[in-house]
Formats: structure tokens, sequence, C-alpha cells
């Protein structure tokens, strides 16, 4: 799952581990999204009704590290740390891509969707 692309955007997601909550990537599926907006996730998208999980974020993140179980969404892949994992370029960029593209339809009412499936 961490090679999908949203409008020609590239995510990274934790490995599968049966949809455990912190550990594990969420299942295929088409979700609804929606806008989320915290002091700690300003500008960002929660991606709805993913069973038996909440509060699963589309949001900015460079390394596997950054995730407990979001989507985080880049440009690119290529190993940043030199740790032999494949990791998120110019998330803050495809952030601001996808809220153009977005924000607007949603604020208005109309509906969004993500389709998450594996490589």
């Amino acid at each position: 799952m961490d090679d999908d692309l949203i409008q020609g955007f590239h995510t990274l997601e934790l490995p599968w581990k049966e949809n455990k909550k912190c550990v594990s990537c969420i299942p295929e599926g088409e979700y609804k999204i929606g806008l989320w907006n915290t002091q700690k996730f300003p500008n960002t998208f929660e991606i709805k009704n993913v069973p038996n999980r909440t509060n699963i974020l589309i949001h900015k993140g460079n390394f596997n590290t950054n995730t407990l179980g979001c989507v985080l969404l880049g440009l690119d892949k290529k190993d940043l740390n030199q740790d032999g994992l494949l990791d998120i370029t110019d998330s803050g960029e495809a952030m601001d891509h996808l809220n153009e593209l977005i924000r607007d339809l949603i604020s208005e009412g109309e509906d969004a969707f993500i389709k998450i499936r594996s490589n």
C-alpha cells in the first residue's frame, strides 16, 4: 500500500499487520475523505469509515516513523535518511496541492474519496 498514487502523489503507510491500531496500514477499499483541522494536524484530511479504526489521517511526513497508521503524502520516494527504506519527499508541497484540489469541494458538500489498494 505504500506506493498508491493520489492524483499523481505518492503515499507511505505502515505494512499490513491485520489492521491493528497504530502498527498497520488500513484495509484495501474506497473511503470517503473529510476535512480535519487540529493544532497538531492543521489543514489535513480524515479517511472516514475505516473498519475498526478511527482518526486515520492523510498528513505530512517523510518517514515511516511519522505515522501510526495514517497515510503520508508526498511527490516522490527515496531513501532520505539512508536506512534502506523508501521515504516520502516534498510532503508539505504535496499536501498544499491536495488542499487546492479538494478542500473547497468538501467544504461545499461534495464528496471526495480515496482508493487504497496494495501493489
